[in-house]
């Protein structure tokens, strides 16, 4: 809990999710290929989180710059839009 930033406010729950990420992070940072965890145990890892930490449909229908309505490209585009920041040299959106 040390280690937490403390602007953060953290709670037991809050603290227990914090550390499976960062037990699922040191595990993916393993010096050899073969003692990392592959894509399913991570996705299977981070389910469950996704779950308990997504804002209700009906609570709010943008969180944190997130509209879940629209896609990703779309959200992308409005937050380089947002910055005044255009990468379409680097990255086709489309």
């Amino acid at each position: 809990m040390a280690v937490v930033d403390t602007t953060l406010n953290t709670n037991k729950e809050t603290f227990e999710t914090i550390s499976i990420i960062a037990e699922l992070a040191a595990h993916c940072t393993t010096q050899k290929p073969s003692q990392r965890p592959n894509m399913e145990h991570t996705v299977n890892m981070h389910a469950p989180l996704v779950k308990k930490w997504k804002p209700m449909e009906n609570e709010v229908e943008e969180y944190c710059g997130i509209h879940y309505s629209l896609q990703l490209t779309q959200m992308v585009k409005g937050w380089q839009e947002a910055e005044g920041k255009y990468y379409n040299s680097y990255v086709d959106l489309d």
